[in-house]
This record gives structure tokens, sequence and C-alpha cells, in this order.
């Protein structure tokens, strides 16, 4: 005896039974904290229902205390069933240590054999004190090893009491919608009183309705009924104009329960504004709504852009009316855009002007524009022309109200095109003397005029040839047409009609230069052997934001340079070639006559007519133009 004593003392040291009465303690506090969520909610729930199924239906007075005493007898349930059961339920510290076991198998029946054999000293349990002396050690051993509390799942409990938090929640936040009025109708109600709810239906409308619409834009009125949609299928609309005569309309009833109706915004031709009334109707309910006051919709009248060229382009400044046709301009014009409109814009926000054109391609790019309001309903806008665009006009009334912008705008921007040059005369290369001087003529055509132009010529044969054409001596540049519009000695410059109507942007210029090779270069030191390559280059007169264009030039020929007696040669070669051409062309003149004349008798040629004809006069070798230009 005394050694089951020194048991049960040595037991009590390590606390562990105080540990397990600690865990009865919490299993019993949280089961009832369990209990009371859900009971919380309980009430919540059914007292939301109760209010919410007599609300609805009207129920009458014997049927609503009996829905009021089944959902009282529910909450008893559910408050002995969840919370005064598991308050006065016997939980003993054996039942604690089997469900320590059960959630620690490795105490194997330790835990439950240890409370027996502690309980009253463990005089009442057979078997030896050794082995009971070894058992509750093992067990202390292992309850120093674990954490006895993770037995207690405590999810739950915190689910029940979240629940019962935002059932009160809900409940506080439904009392506050509901009102004073509806909550003192209701307590009535729950204790038998006769108050009664509000009308049976209950209309609401769907979004604000716009205080002022512009004409032809639809005034949209959107309902839904809140009470009574099981028994009111229609809804009707009653709206007048300006005081008149009331209309009405019934109102499409939608697949979500909702109603709508579209009213015309109209205004009659000597009206400025106008008034719409409207109220709604449907079951017993019926609403009065705002009046609208209705506005001119905005319209464009005119877009006319002003258009001022550049200075390269040399035109003046034109207008032209948008909605006609198409303004042409070139690139870099001066572009204003005036604007004119049915009734006053807003005032610009945040410097933001209220007025903006938007392109009808998605691979077109609004310019930046400058806006300013001339008038209240004349916006003008500024910008440089980079390219092409068609667009649409976007602006806001003083109503707050955009235009549609349907009709479509074109500005057509040109770029400008890069001249072209040709040599017409001479038409191909040619043998000249170092002292030769003969006619150069050149055509160039541009779109607006050309600002220069100048003759290139490069020696690409002859003895100094092998320093590059490049070289100092080997080429020169001769200004035939320079910037300042001054003219080379011994050219003109003149400007011709235009092509023809098809090609009216072009302008053809006529340049007639009578090249003499010394003069012209004196520094080239020309010899019979050198071979001259000459080109004429022009340049337009484009000049954008410091911007001009490159030099074009024409086709290149070449001059070979020959000396006098070699001139002479070939000067006698051309007047053999053609004396033999000649010859050529009577021999077969005469074989055809011969074949095509009958014959006849001929009379008997006298001695005179025999005789050769006199000689023919040559002409003078300073008729043919190749050996004047030579």
């Amino acid at each position: 005896m005394p050694v089951l004593q020194e048991m049960s003392q040595l037991l009590a040291a390590p606390s562990l039974i105080e540990a397990l009465q600690d865990i009865r303690r919490k299993v019993k506090l949280f089961s009832v904290a369990y209990g009371s969520g859900l009971a919380v909610a309980a009430a919540a729930g059914l007292l939301v229902g109760v209010i919410a199924l007599d609300w609805l239906l009207n129920l009458p007075t014997p049927l609503r205390v009996i829905l009021v005493l089944a959902a009282l007898g529910e909450f008893g349930f559910v408050l002995w069933t969840c919370v005064l059961r598991p308050l006065y339920a016997r939980l003993t510290i054996g039942d604690v240590a089997g469900r320590l076991e059960h959630a620690f198998p490795e105490f194997d029946d330790r835990l439950r054999s240890t409370v027996d054999f502690v309980r009253d000293g463990g005089a009442y349990v057979p078997g030896s004190d050794p082995m009971k002396q070894k058992v509750v050690a093992e067990a202390a051993g292992l309850a120093q090893n674990v954490d006895l509390a993770k037995v207690i799942n405590l999810r739950p409990v915190w689910y029940s009491l979240a629940c019962g938090l935002a059932s009160l929640l809900l409940l506080t936040l439904f009392a506050t919608l509901a009102g004073a009025d509806f909550l003192g109708i209701a307590a009535n109600r729950l204790v038998g009183g006769a108050a009664q709810y509000p009308k049976s239906t209950n209309i609401a409308l769907l979004g604000d309705l716009p205080a002022r619409v512009p004409v032809g834009r639809p005034v949209d009125v959107k309902m839904r009924l809140t009470k009574g949609a099981a028994h009111t299928k229609k809804a009707i609309v009653h709206y007048r104009y300006d005081d008149g005569p009331w209309q009405k309309e019934l109102m499409t009833a939608g697949n979500d329960g909702t109603f709508a109706a579209s009213l015309d915004a109209r205004l009659r031709p000597d009206q400025d504004t106008g008034k719409l009334d409207i109220r709604v109707e449907a079951g017993d309910d019926e609403v009065n709504l705002p009046a609208v006051t209705l506005v001119p919709r905005l319209d464009v009248k005119s877009v006319e852009a002003r258009v001022t060229p550049p200075p390269y382009a040399g035109q003046a400044v034109t207008a032209v009316n948008l909605g006609e046709r198409p303004a042409q301009t070139a690139v870099g014009s001066t572009i204003n855009l005036a604007i004119l409109f049915n009734k006053a814009l807003a005032q610009p926000q945040d410097n933001v002007a209220p007025v903006r054109i938007e392109p009808t391609k998605p691979d077109q790019k609004a310019p930046e524009i400058a806006w300013t309001l001339q008038a209240n309903n004349i916006a003008v806008g500024t910008f440089k022309a980079g390219e092409s665009i068609r667009f649409t006009v976007r602006a806001t009334d003083a109503d707050g109200f955009e235009n549609t912008g349907t009709q479509e705008y074109d500005l057509i921007v040109r770029e400008d095109a890069m001249p072209t040059v040709q040599i017409e005369e001479p038409r191909r290369s040619e043998d000249r003397t170092p002292e030769a001087a003969f006619p150069l003529r050149v055509v160039a055509e541009d779109d607006y005029g050309i600002a220069q132009a100048q003759l290139v010529v490069r020696r690409v044969g002859g003895e100094r040839a092998a320093a590059g054409s490049q070289a100092p001596g080997n080429e020169f540049v001769i200004d035939l047409v320079k910037s300042d519009a001054s003219v080379a000695q011994g050219a003109t410059w003149s400007g011709t009609d235009n092509l023809s109507q098809n090609l009216a942007e072009r302008k053809r210029f006529r340049l007639e230069y009578l090249w003499d090779l010394a003069a012209s270069m004196p520094a080239a030191g020309l010899k019979p052997g050198d071979v001259l390559e000459y080109f004429v280059q022009v340049r337009d007169n484009f000049d954008l934001d410091g911007k001009k264009h490159e030099f074009v030039p024409s086709g290149k020929l070449r001059l070979t340079i020959i000396s006098q007696e070699q001139f002479g040669k070939n000067v006698q070669m051309v007047f053999e070639q053609l004396h033999n051409e000649l010859a050529a062309v009577k021999s077969r003149r005469r074989r055809t006559t011969s074949s095509t004349t009958p014959t006849r008798s001929r009379p008997t040629a006298s001695p005179a007519s025999r005789a050769p004809p006199p000689p023919r006069p040559s002409r003078p070798a300073a008729s043919c133009r190749t050996c004047w230009s030579g």
C-alpha cells in the first residue's frame, strides 16, 4: 500500500492528470462555442426567412402565427441540440484519455490505464504495483513527447463562429437597407399585428434617366418589379411632349424579369428645346420620373479647308469646301480647317478642345492640330499637311453630347515629285574639235519648278583621263540656271504650258545653250583623243524645313575630241556617202521608170540632145550642219 501511494504522488508531479483536465475543459468550451455559432446563424436565418415569406406572400395572421411558432420551435431544437446538451453533457478524463489514444496510437491503452491507476490510488485495479508503475512512467514519458492539445480540431468552431458573425452582419445590413418603417411593420406582424407592408407591386427603376437628351437619341426607360413580379405580367409607360396629351405604350418584358421602353426624342422645327414627361405604371404601383429636357442634336454644317501652300509650291491661298470635293495640296502646306456647327460647343477642358478629327482608315494617323474657337459654334484647327487623310469630325456640344460624325472628308496631300530631265540635242554621241561650239537643247519637267540646272562634263578618255574622271582638270560643272533664276551666258531658259489636261500638275521647261568647249572649259586643255562624258542635272525648288531634293541627272552622252584635219576628212566622208546614196536612189528610180513605161518608137536624138548635161554645182561645205557645228 505505501508503494501505491508513492506511485500516486509520482504521477501527480508531472501534471499529466491536470493536462487531461485542461483538455476536457477546452473540449466543453469549444463544443458550446460551436453550437452557439450555429444557433445564432439559425436564429438570423429563421428571422429573415419568416419576414421574407410574410413580405412576399402577405400571409394572413393565422398562417403568420403558425410560421412564427414553427420558426421558434426550430430555433429551440437547434439551441438544445447544439448548445445546451453539449454544455450539460458528462465528459470524464477517461473519455478524454480514450480520444487521445485514438489520435495518438503510440499510447497503446497506457493513458486510460494511467487514469485508472491514479483514481483512488489505484486500489481497485488488480495487478502488480511494479507493472502499474511501469505503465504510468511510460505514459508520462510519451505525453512529454507529443502535443496533447492537437487532438482538438478548432476548424469547425471557427467556421461556426464565422457563420454566426456573418449572419449577424447580414441581418444588420438587411435591417439598415430596409429602414425603420419596414422594421416596425415586420415586428408588428411577427407578434400577430395587423400592420400592412407597402403595395403588392414595387417598381424599381434600373439606371438613371438622363436630364437632357439630344434629338434622335432614344430615351430608354428600364425597370424591374422588386415585388409582385409573380402576379404582374405587364407594365405601361405614359409620356407626353411639352404638356401635350398623354400617350401610353406597353413596355417590353425581358427574359431577366425587366421591362423596357424606348421613347423618341423629338422637337418641332421651330423649337430650340422641349420637355418630355414620363411615368411608369405596373400593378398597384406608379412612379413619376423627372422631366427630360430635349435639345437639338449637334451636326456639322460645313467644313472648309483654307490651304496655304509652302513657298516652294508658289501657289495662292485657296479655300475648299470639303463637303463638296476633296482638297488637294502640297506636302508642308498649312491647313486651316474651319468647321461650322449648328449649335454651341463645349468649352475646352484642361487645354483639350471639344473638337477632333478621326481617320476612317486604320493605317492613317491624325495630325497634331491646334484648335481655337472663333465663335461658340465655329472651331478652327491649324496643322501642317504631311500625308493624305480621310476623316470624320467628332465634337462635343455645350450639353455634353457628341455628334454622330458619319460624313467623311478627304484631304489629299501630294508629295513633291522628283524632276526629270532629257537632252534633246545632240541626240547621240559625236566627234568635235577642241574649238567647237554647238547648241545644247534640254527639256526638264517638275510639278512646281526647277531651281538649278548644271552641265556636268568629265574626261573619261585621253592622256589625262588616267588620273580619274573626278581629278582636278578632268571634271567641270557649268551652272546653266542658278537658284536666283540667273541664266548662264549663251543660255536661254523658258517655261512652257502644261503638258496636257491629264498632267496639269507637271510643268515643262526648256533650256537652250550654245556650248563653246574652249570658252566654257578654259582649263580643260582639250586635245585630239580626249573623250568627254557629259550630262545635265537639275534640282527642283523643293525646300521644306531645310530639306532639299538631290540633283537628278539626264542620260549621258560622249564627245570625242578630234583634230581639224580629221574633222575635214569626216566631212569629206559624209559628202561621199551622201553622193553615193543619191546615185543609188537615182539608179533605182531610173530602173523603176524603164520597167513601167510602154515600149514605143522613139525619135532619133539629135547630136545636141545626146550631149552630156552641164556640170551640177556642188553644195558648199558650210551648208552642212556637221561642218558648221564642228
